[in-house]
């Protein structure tokens, strides 16, 4: 067994609790080392004095801006694995680790989406970002806080 311990963080939305434990359940089941887990709770984050944002009427999740305080969490230092709280995870999430790039602050999953509706989840509308300024757009996040 390996004695690093790698960071995931798990975005949290307390309408959806039920999904973040069934993700975090399905990272233990596959993981083979040991891992920190974070639930990014945005009542928390708050009480900590580190989210200050008021409501975003775009966010579709409590934790659609909470992601991006991951280097901050973790105090510039080491890697961390971002998902979305509705994630199954079917093998082992230590293997992400294994593909960092020390030439990237952040990689992501690489996919070709193009929303066919405009309004998703909670009927906040889709932002479509272009492809020209961000050739991706990853719910699996794997963030360098270097």
């Amino acid at each position: 067994m390996n004695s690093i311990v790698n960071n995931v963080f798990i975005g949290f939305d307390s309408k959806e609790e039920i999904a973040s434990n069934i993700c975090e359940y399905s990272i233990k089941k596959f993981s083979h080392n040991k891992v920190k887990i974070n639930h990014l709770k945005l009542e928390e984050l708050r009480k900590k004095g580190c989210y200050k944002r008021s409501h975003d009427n775009l966010s579709s999740t409590e934790f659609t801006f909470s992601r991006f305080l991951i280097p901050y969490l973790m105090d510039y230092k080491g890697w961390a694995v971002f998902c979305d709280s509705d994630f199954l995870w079917m093998d082992d999430i230590n293997n992400l680790f294994s593909l960092k790039d020390s030439q990237y602050a952040i990689m992501c999953v690489h996919h070709k989406y193009e929303p066919k509706n405009i309004k998703k989840k909670n009927w906040c509308k889709t932002i479509v970002i272009s492809k020209k300024k961000l050739e991706f757009y990853g719910f699996v996040e794997l963030w360098s806080s270097i």
